[in-house]
């Protein structure tokens, strides 16, 4: 016979399953990466850093070209999960 508390812990461990498997079918690939918020910069590159496999982190580096004719580089950090991008840092350079 079962008792009560196997049957709560198989019910939160089904939970836990689907809620883990539910991140991992939904991290996002770094293809979706690349169209998330593309723009038309000088230079632009995209690349995956960590993939955890229920979330990845994404970075992106771009130059563009400000108003007095010097280039601005720009470095961001995102973070991939649940199919959404989230930033988490920005750095600016000269």
């Amino acid at each position: 016979m079962k008792t009560s508390y196997s049957i709560e812990m198989k019910k939160i461990y089904t939970i836990l399953g689907v809620c883990i498997l539910l991140l991992v079918l939904t991290n996002p690939p770094l293809s979706e990466f690349k169209d998330y918020k593309s723009s038309n910069y000088i230079d632009e590159t995209s690349e995956r850093e960590v993939n955890f496999l229920i979330a990845s982190v994404y970075k992106r580096k771009f130059t563009y070209l400000i108003d007095n004719g010097t280039n601005k580089h720009i470095n961001r950090t995102y973070l991939g999960i649940l199919g959404n991008f989230f930033l988490l840092q920005e750095n600016k350079e000269k």
